[in-house]
Parts: C-alpha cells; sequence; structure tokens
C-alpha cells in the first residue's frame, strides 16, 4: 500500500446507486470509482436477482480495468466475495471499505464470511475506533479513515428561534442510531428546540414529537420551517 500510485492501478467499486464516501476517496487516489447497481436500491425482495447481476457486471469491469489494489464497499460482502477471488486470480490486493451497516444485526447471519474477507484484505478501513477493535478481534488489519469533508451546495441559512436553546441532531434513521432517546429528551425539554434532518422514505416516521424537519431533496436543499407537535 505503499507503493507509489504510478506502480498501481486503483479501482473503487460499489454496489450502491450513490456512494459519496468512494468518490470522494477516488478522486484523492486519481481513480476510477465503478457504482453497480441494478433494480430497486435496498430492497430485500430483490437482492438475488440484483447480486447475480452485478456479480457479473463486476466481474467485467474488473477483467477489463485490470486494476491491481481494488477498494471494494462493504457491505453487501458478496461484493468483497468477486473482488477477493478476482485478486486470488490476478494476485492483486483488495482493501474492505466497511460502513456502519456492515456490523448491524441485518449482516450478523455472514459474519463467518465478513471475517473470512477481512482477514484476507490488505487492510479494512472503518470510520471509527470501536469499529477498528471489531476488525481487530476478527484477527484482521484495520485503518481508521473518517468520512472526508466535501463542498456542500449553497442553500438558504436555516433560520433558529432566538428565544430556543437550538439544537441540531445529525442522523440518518439508521436502526443503530439512538433515535427514541433524543425524542423522549425533546418531549421532555420543551424549551430547546430539536431540528433533525430527513430525507424522503417510507421506512422512516411521518410525525415526531416537538422537533423541526429539515428536509434534504436530491440535487438541492430544502428547509421546512414546521413544527411537527406528537398528537400529529
Amino acid at each position: 500500500m505503499s507503493a507509489n500510485k504510478s506502480t498501481k492501478r486503483w479501482l473503487f467499486i460499489a454496489w450502491a446507486p450513490y456512494s459519496r464516501r468512494s468518490e470522494t476517496f477516488a478522486q484523492a487516489f486519481g481513480a476510477v470509482v465503478y457504482l453497480i447497481h441494478y433494480l430497486k436500491f435496498q430492497t430485500p425482495l430483490y437482492a438475488p436477482l440484483k447480486y447475480i447481476l452485478q456479480s457479473g457486471r463486476t466481474w467485467l469491469v474488473l477483467w477489463r480495468e485490470r486494476p491491481t489494489v481494488v477498494f471494494v464497499q462493504n457491505p453487501p460482502f458478496v461484493a468483497g466475495l468477486v473482488v477477493h477471488l478476482y485478486c486470488r486470480l490476478t494476485g492483486s490486493q483488495y482493501v474492505l471499505d466497511h460502513h456502519t451497516a456492515a456490523f448491524a444485526s441485518t449482516w450478523k447471519w455472514a459474519k463467518p464470511i465478513q471475517q473470512f474477507l477481512a482477514r484476507r484484505a490488505a487492510v479494512n478501513i472503518v470510520t471509527n475506533l470501536h469499529w477498528a477493535e471489531i476488525i481487530q478481534s476478527w484477527q484482521a488489519l484495520p485503518l481508521v479513515m473518517k468520512d472526508p469533508f466535501v463542498p456542500l451546495p449553497e442553500c438558504e441559512p436555516l433560520e433558529v428561534e432566538p428565544n430556543f436553546f437550538n439544537l441540531i441532531v445529525i442522523n440518518t434513521f439508521a436502526p443503530d442510531e439512538p433515535l427514541d432517546a433524543v425524542l423522549t429528551a425533546a418531549a421532555q425539554l420543551p424549551s430547546v428546540k430539536f431540528i433533525l434532518p430527513v430525507i424522503p422514505s417510507a421506512s422512516q416516521p411521518l410525525s415526531l414529537p416537538i422537533c423541526q424537519l429539515m428536509l434534504f431533496l436530491p440535487a438541492f436543499c430544502q428547509t421546512t420551517n414546521t413544527w411537527v407537535s406528537s398528537g400529529q
């Protein structure tokens, strides 16, 4: 991994329609990123067919590009399996970029496979020390790389209430985030204005107690300055 970039052919692969983290890292390495994705995103019903299609596409990309180092996003671990096989056949190396979802209960059944891939990776990128310790417990090599800063689109400034203590809570409605505790606190602290960013999704709650919602849509920003009461 310490060799000069000119002696390496770097390739980033993510099985997703978007991956800001992979795109930013690829830009820093002067590498190409492939966002390989078919059918509806994050829909388990389509997963078997999607994984077949995405595996085939990944295989073709790898043999066409012939990278010597492949960064592959995890989850899903299936992408890592395809890259691992390519590297075994060519002598190339791969790096697993573990997102937090890789350690969620959803993928608990795949832990032995993830451990297998992590041990054979040149290095395993994680976002914090907690996940680094998990990787170490798998007898694999971790590397903590926090999400890089990226240029943000210009938006209208968020107006805050001068008579309140304004608290912005960064969350993505992921299952490992303590949103229930935040909402409980919001209900008990009427003098504090909680502001939560949300992305429209059918899986997200439609009402939140005494919180202001900031709505983020693809390609532009929009703020909803509407209070949502617990009774709605």
